[in-house]
């Protein structure tokens, strides 16, 4: 065989190989929130108490960063939105860190942690809290500050 025939050969191989990947396995997208006064902020939209914001174009495998700064207190936390509030926490949608997935089988969303770093899920945290986006993610997640509770409301969804 000639090396152009056995080159061509390996690129197919490559080719056909990336193709059979699994989405997430190929583009990990990061989603990041933030937050502006007592507001969530993603994509240059800030929420407010009556319309949450919308981080609507998640895909299965991307990761969720949400950054807190220093200042007003604020951290994240999984709900079971009502209306009217208050609204109920749903922690069994996030495998924090230290947690395994037989303790939370229902589990959406996975903290991505140092080894033996301590969870900032469902606390007030100064730093980031990086999720990653789990293949058990099919309906939309509520979610709010710890702090500030349904007065910052938020919604993560696939695309």
């Amino acid at each position: 065989m000639s090396s152009i025939a056995v080159r061509t050969s390996l690129v197919w191989i490559a080719l056909v190989g990336a193709l059979a990947l699994p989405q997430a396995a190929r583009a990990q997208d990061t989603h990041t929130i933030t937050v502006q006064g007592i507001a969530w902020k993603y994509n240059g939209k800030l929420s407010t108490a009556a319309s949450p914001i919308m981080v609507d174009d998640l895909k299965i495998g991307d990761f969720v960063e949400v950054t807190l700064p220093g200042g007003i207190p604020h951290g994240f936390v999984t709900i079971i939105k009502k209306t009217p509030p208050p609204s109920d926490k749903f922690l069994d949608a996030v495998l924090a860190c230290g947690e395994t997935p037989a303790s939370k089988p229902k589990a959406v969303l996975k903290e991505v942690c140092a080894a033996g770093a301590a969870s900032n899920f469902n606390k007030i945290f100064v730093g980031t809290l990086k999720l990653e986006v789990m293949n058990t993610f099919t309906t939309p997640v509520d979610f709010f500050c710890v702090q500030h509770k349904d007065g910052m409301p938020g919604t993560l969804k696939l695309k």
